[in-house]
């Protein structure tokens, strides 16, 4: 797959620049410890996550030089990630916003950083998630198929 979709770090997870925004984008993978058996033995992410959290460890707050600062990962509690907090080293470089999934509900989280859990898969349908960064705001909002309002909430970046 990185062949086809290639990556700064060569892997998973990466940071990049796109005008105001500096983001990181994790791999926090699967949700399960690699004995479970639905892998069967056939798996070693735990390796993958230790070489994915020295990456997180190197970040310094000189990459980030963006008005908006978000960070992306499919599982959102990555404070206690596999027995490792991976959200603290991140906290130190002043992201903003935290962007993850994996509940499937729409939901705003008040922490440091703050979390943004976007749905795709609601309930029997489907819903859609959009940010906005303007004027110093980031806009979260959320919208079914049916069209009824999940979420809508504004936070001023630091």
């Amino acid at each position: 797959l990185l062949q086809y979709f290639p990556t700064a770090t060569g892997e998973f997870y990466y940071s990049f620049d796109f005008g105001d925004l500096s983001a990181v984008v994790l791999d926090s993978g699967e949700d399960k410890e690699d004995d479970h058996k639905e892998y069967s033995g056939l798996i070693d992410f735990n390796s993958y996550r230790e070489k994915e959290y020295k990456w997180i460890t190197s970040l310094s707050e000189e990459q980030f030089k963006g008005k908006y600062k978000l960070i992306f990962c499919h599982h959102p509690e990555i404070s206690r990630h596999f027995r490792k907090d991976w959200l603290s080293p991140l906290k130190e470089l002043g992201f903003d916003l935290l962007i993850g999934g994996h509940y499937h509900i729409s939901r705003f989280i008040e922490s440091t950083p703050p979390a943004f859990v976007a749905c795709g898969r609601y309930k029997d349908g489907w819903a859609a998630s959009s940010l906005t960064l303007k004027n110093g705001t980031i806009k979260m909002l959320t919208i079914n198929t049916e069209g009824e309002l999940l979420l809508d909430k504004t936070i001023k970046v630091r």
